[in-house]
């Protein structure tokens, strides 16, 4: 597991979009590589999301932080 993130109050993180979405059939999650790292937020349900080979299953009411320029899917 990655643990090398850091969060701190000074200064505040840029958001660059914020987006929901909800889905009642399989989802899958985009594959690609970002320049800018995710915050993922599951309010409901579970979603799987593999980062540089590593799988996460995030459950309802838990989050996932994926960090810029690896490469992400899901299945």
């Amino acid at each position: 597991m990655n643990n090398d993130l850091h969060l701190s109050a000074d200064p505040f993180p840029l958001v660059r979009d914020i987006g929901w979405n909800k889905t009642d059939k399989l989802y899958t999650h985009p594959d690609r590589i970002l320049g800018y790292d995710v915050f993922l937020f599951v309010a409901k349900g579970s979603m799987q999301v593999i980062e540089d080979g590593v799988e996460y299953i995030i459950g309802e009411n838990h989050h996932l932080f994926l960090k810029k320029g690896r490469h992400h899917w899901g299945l």
